[in-house]
């Protein structure tokens, strides 16, 4: 089935408003999630509303944060997320980011505790826009840890996402979008979706077999989702 983005961001929108969140904060969670369909990220997507729900309502997300500055050293901030939909709060710390790298010529921004961030591609695009190189690392350690370490069969790692990004005379900028695994879980949760197989090589079963089957990755038992270079980690 197909849908117009224009649809989707207003029943998205429409969907946050619904369990509280203000017009600014779901506007921004709206076209950033559509903006992940649109650039071939379904697995970063509208497919997040469901979860992102759940967690509101298990009340490990919150809606309306604004970032708190923990530290502040000029160029080198530490921000508190304060647990709000990461959409949002990571779009006010690259906000903040830009802004002291123009003032300083460098930044380092530390953002702890916010959820869910979307797709991480979003970032350096923002900082590419404003004429910036940037570079990403997140670290998924409280609910994200899904990845086997090599020849292991239990979830003990996080899929550590990176991105980087960088201007360019043209239209585009460079964007570098990845993880330190084989695939990411939101690609698993589309193929079970579309009842597809995930490509060989990707998870392990709850028994440490090979499997392409995304059912028995969410098991339960879970599986494991494999590191991106074998035994190099």
């Amino acid at each position: 089935m197909i849908y117009q983005a224009d649809f989707l961001v207003d029943l998205t929108r429409r969907i946050f408003q619904a369990v509280g969140s203000n017009a600014t904060e779901a506007e921004v969670v709206a076209q950033r999630l559509v903006n992940a369909n649109l650039s071939g990220h379904d697995s970063h997507g509208v497919i997040r509303i469901p979860t992102y729900i759940k967690w509101i309502q298990e009340d490990k997300t919150q809606l309306n944060q604004t970032i708190d500055i923990e530290t502040d050293n000029g160029s080198m901030v530490v921000i508190d997320g304060k647990f709000g939909l990461g959409q949002s709060i990571g779009q006010q710390a690259m906000e903040l980011g830009i802004d002291r790298a123009q003032e300083y010529g460098v930044a380092v921004i530390a953002l702890k505790d916010s959820a869910h961030l979307g797709r991480i591609g979003d970032w350096p695009e923002m900082c590419a826009k404003a004429g910036m190189v940037s570079v990403h690392f997140v670290n998924t350690s409280g609910m994200g840890n899904l990845v086997a370490p090599y020849g292991a069969i239990e979830r003990r790692l996080s899929a550590n996402p990176f991105a980087a990004g960088v201007p360019t005379q043209g239209e585009f900028p460079l964007i570098l979008d990845m993880s330190a695994c084989t695939i990411a879980e939101g690609k698993i949760r589309v193929a079970l979706h579309a009842g597809k197989q995930v490509p060989e090589g990707c998870i392990i079963d709850s028994e440490g077999n090979p499997t392409t089957d995304p059912e028995t990755f969410y098991g339960p038992p879970s599986g494991s989702i494999l590191p991106i270079a074998g035994h190099k980690g």
